[in-house]
C-alpha cells in the first residue's frame, strides 16, 4: 500500500532520480527550490520506506499549480499517479487553494477532465539544440549584452525582476517569493528592462531553461530574450510559451517546437491562470 507523506530533504536524491528517469530537465536545484518555498505541499509516495512517487503544489495566494507528478517506472500502472494527484488536490484545498492549474499532455488530459479541469490555453515547449561542445552550463554573467536596453541583473539589484506591478498584472498572481528565490540562486541569470520586461535563464539537466519571460509588449519581450540568448550562443535552451506568442521570434533564433501541452485549470476559475497577455514564457511546467 502506498504511504503518502511530506517530501523531505533526504528524499531529494531519489526525487531527482524519478524526474531524470522520466527524461525531464530538472536538476537538484529545482527540487530544492520547490521544497524551500512550499515544504508543506510537496508530497512523497513510499513503499516500504522507499520513495516511488512524488507530487508538488506551488502556491500563489489561493492559486495552486500542480507539478512533479511522478511514479517510478517499476511501479507504474498501479494507480499511484492518481493517488498522488488526489492527495495533492486534497492538501491544497485544506490549505486554502481555490483554483488549481497544471500543464497537461494529451495522455494526461482525459484524467484531468474527469477532475473538472478545463482547457485554458495551449502551451508549447520550444528547444534550441546545443552546438557541439556545450556542457549544460549557463554562462557566467557579463556586464553587457547585445541589446542596449536590456542588461544582466546583478543579484544585489533584483528590483527590475521583482517588479510586482508588472509581474502581478501579467501572471495574475503574486510571485515575489519565487522571483526573489530565483534571483538569489547561483546558476540563474536575469535580464531586464527595468519596469518593462524581464527574462530568467537557469541551468537544466539537458538544456538551459529560459523563463519566466514577462513584458509589457512583444518588442520588449524579444529584447530581453535576445540579450539572454546572446549570453548563451551555442547553448541548448528550452522555453515554454503560450501558444501563438513569439511565433516569428523563436524560429528565427533556431528554436523548434518539441512538445505540445495544454494549460488546464479548475472549471470555476474566471481567467487563464499565469497566462495573461504579458506572459511570454512560463516559469516551468512545475511552477506555472
Amino acid at each position: 500500500m502506498l504511504r503518502i507523506d511530506l517530501l523531505r530533504e533526504s528524499d531529494l536524491p531519489a526525487a531527482l532520480r524519478l524526474s531524470t528517469q522520466a527524461g525531464w530537465n530538472q536538476i537538484d536545484a529545482d527540487w530544492r527550490r520547490l521544497l524551500a518555498l512550499w515544504p508543506d505541499t510537496c508530497l512523497a509516495g513510499r513503499l516500504n520506506d522507499q520513495l516511488v512517487a512524488t507530487a508538488t503544489l506551488a502556491t500563489y495566494g489561493d492559486v495552486g499549480w500542480v507539478g512533479m507528478v511522478l511514479v517510478d517506472e517499476s511501479h507504474r500502472r498501479r494507480g499511484f499517479g492518481g493517488q498522488m494527484f488526489n492527495a495533492i488536490l486534497k492538501l491544497g484545498r485544506a490549505r486554502g487553494v481555490r483554483s488549481f492549474g497544471l500543464d497537461a499532455t494529451e495522455l494526461g488530459r482525459p484524467v484531468y477532465l474527469r477532475h473538472r479541469f478545463v482547457d485554458a490555453v495551449g502551451i508549447d515547449r520550444w528547444e534550441r539544440r546545443a552546438s557541439p561542445g556545450w556542457h549544460g552550463k549557463v554562462p557566467l554573467p557579463a556586464s553587457c549584452s547585445s541589446t542596449p536596453r536590456a542588461s544582466v541583473l546583478a543579484h544585489a539589484t533584483q528590483r527590475a525582476m521583482e517588479n510586482t506591478d508588472l509581474d502581478h498584472r501579467s501572471s495574475g498572481v503574486d510571485r515575489r517569493r519565487l522571483l526573489t528565490c530565483l534571483a538569489a540562486e547561483r546558476d540563474v541569470q536575469a535580464f531586464a528592462i527595468e519596469g518593462e520586461a524581464f527574462a530568467v535563464l537557469r541551468r537544466g539537466r539537458t538544456a538551459a531553461h529560459l523563463g519566466p519571460v514577462v513584458a509589457r509588449d512583444e518588442d520588449r519581450a524579444e529584447a530581453v530574450l535576445s540579450a539572454a540568448l546572446a549570453r548563451g550562443a551555442g547553448d541548448g535552451v528550452i522555453i515554454d510559451v503560450p501558444r501563438g506568442r513569439l511565433a516569428s521570434f523563436l524560429p528565427r533564433h533556431g528554436f523548434e517546437p518539441v512538445r505540445r501541452l495544454v494549460r488546464m485549470q479548475t472549471a470555476d476559475t474566471p481567467a487563464p491562470l499565469l497566462a495573461g497577455p504579458g506572459v511570454f514564457a512560463a516559469c516551468g511546467f512545475e511552477l506555472g
